[in-house]
């Protein structure tokens, strides 16, 4: 079961916010997700303290937590305990999830310090988490509910510290090596353009690596206040570093905020990550029902070659897939198969899929480097054949590879509706051509015209099981670009 911290701030309290927001955390538990809940209460001490004719005050980011102060928060943490425990009793009314309910257990989790003396500042009953029970928060949770934690923590002596919200979810996330932290704050995010002003041009930054998270706060003023763009950012880093797989912020004036982002694959807020989630690697037999998710709608249109489950099953380890974030966006196969007497090897790459959401992100020349590296590792490889892919869009070029036998080419061509690619042995030196081919389709021919000679590739209707296009290994002393005159092409296949 996955273990989510979720920080809600007094603001989306005081706004209104917390029947939704539980209806939303009361399904998300139902789900089989183990939720701890950290709410905060800075609006609602703030309105004690005007009551009171007592200002608030704050250094650091921190509120100077003075005995009116410890006071005025310990009567708002107990108010708004009883108003979150209240909300959870009310369960999911005029819904299936009605008689549903959600057991919050509350308790002393948290031993705390206090801050001191921070440049001459005493921060007198402010604090910060000392400890955190573990194994007590982790019981709690394995018993089915939900934990409630208030921002208080107490001393080995007993004495009371008022700490920040923030920093209580950021430790026990930590501590808990929790999946996700998200924050339901004022902000909606970081922007694409942090450092520009928000607008249609500068959507939110739905995924920020670890890397430039902590780029961007190195040039951002130290946060003082909630609203600075630093705020939040700063605690989703520190749990990103310390073991936290993903750290989000998320808008609360969006009602269903924490489902979007969960449930949604791009979110509505800005997710902070320790690295990017996109994976390229070789397929496993978990993988299949993603790859026939992927290739299906293609299937239908005739764009791809049909295959059934077992076939898939069947040849699994010959896929290499793209997963982001546990969604698989991209596959390609390569089968090899016996050609010749001599233990040659002929290629054939099947199934190169993008999805639609990611096309023209690079996946598709990611999948194909993948699968020329893995054509390349095969020696006894001779020449390579595409049978069925989705446009790709990219660009001809060139990978020439001297050999005994003269030069042998990987070239990848466009052509309308695929993308075939000639693959042969050995280790490719990249070298881009720059002069631009044309393609011209015939009625079972399409043919490239580029600088260093003509390539044929031809329609066949039967060859091999899958097979939709195949095409030569262009063979030969030199070519035009390598050096010296073009040498004449090898035997045209046989066609139809």
């Amino acid at each position: 079961h996955q273990t989510f911290v979720v920080g809600i701030t007094g603001e989306a309290i005081a706004a209104g916010k917390l029947q939704g927001i539980v209806q939303d955390l009361a399904l998300i538990q139902a789900m089989g997700v183990k939720i701890v809940l950290v709410h905060g209460f800075r609006p609602q001490v703030n309105e004690q303290l005007a009551a009171k004719g007592h200002a608030a005050k704050y250094s650091h980011g921190i509120r100077i937590t003075d005995s009116v102060a410890l006071d005025c928060a310990q009567e708002a943490a107990g108010q708004l305990r009883y108003e979150i425990e209240a909300a959870f009793s009310q369960g999911l009314p005029n819904t299936p999830m009605a008689g549903a309910t959600v057991r919050v257990i509350s308790g002393n989790f948290l031993t705390a310090r206090p801050v001191g003396i921070v440049d001459g500042v005493d921060f007198q009953h402010s604090g910060l988490v000392r400890k955190v029970d573990v194994a007590g928060i982790q019981r709690t949770l394995d018993m089915g509910a939900l934990v409630l934690l208030s921002p208080f923590g107490f001393s080995p002596t007993g004495e009371a510290f008022n700490l920040a919200m923030e920093e209580v979810a950021t430790r026990v996330a930590s501590e808990l090596k929790a999946d996700k932290l998200l924050f339901l704050t004022e902000v909606s995010g970081i922007r694409t353009k942090p450092l520009e002003p928000e607008g249609e041009d500068n959507p939110i930054d739905t995924e920020l690596p670890l890397a430039a998270a902590r780029q961007l706060l190195a040039q951002l003023p130290p946060a003082q206040q909630p609203t600075d763009m630093g705020f939040y950012l700063q605690h989703c880093i520190r749990a990103c570093e310390h073991g936290v797989d993903r750290s989000h912020i998320l808008p609360f004036s969006t009602d269903g905020a924490l489902l979007l982002e969960i449930y949604v694959h791009d979110g509505i807020g800005t997710m902070v990550i320790d690295e990017k989630l996109e994976e390229l690697r070789e397929a496993t037999i978990d993988d299949v029902g993603g790859i026939i998710q992927l290739i299906e709608p293609f299937e239908n249109d005739g764009t791809l070659v049909k295959r059934d489950r077992t076939e898939i099953e069947q040849d699994i380890a010959n896929y290499t897939v793209i997963e982001h974030d546990g969604v698989i966006f991209g596959c390609a196969a390569l089968h090899l198969y016996p050609h010749g007497a001599g233990g040659e090897m002929t290629a054939e790459m099947a199934a190169v899929t993008v999805s639609p959401k990611s096309q023209g992100t690079g996946d598709g020349e990611k999948l194909l480097k993948r699968i020329e590296q893995r054509a390349a590792d095969s020696e006894s490889l001779s020449r390579g054949i595409c049978t069925d892919g989705v446009n790709l869009g990219l660009h001809v070029r060139r990978r020439p590879q001297q050999c005994d036998s003269g030069v042998a080419e990987a070239v990848t061509v466009r052509l309308p509706g695929n993308e075939v690619m000639i693959m042969c042995a050995g280790k490719f030196r990249n070298e881009c051509l720059r002069a631009p081919g044309t393609v011209a389709r015939e009625q079972r021919a399409f043919q490239l015209r580029a600088p260093f000679g003509v390539i044929d590739v031809h329609r066949l209707d039967a060859v091999l099981h899958l097979l939709c296009l195949t095409c030569h290994v262009l063979q030969g002393s030199s070519r035009p670009g390598v050096g010296g005159t073009a040498a004449p092409a090898g035997p045209e296949p046989s066609r139809p």
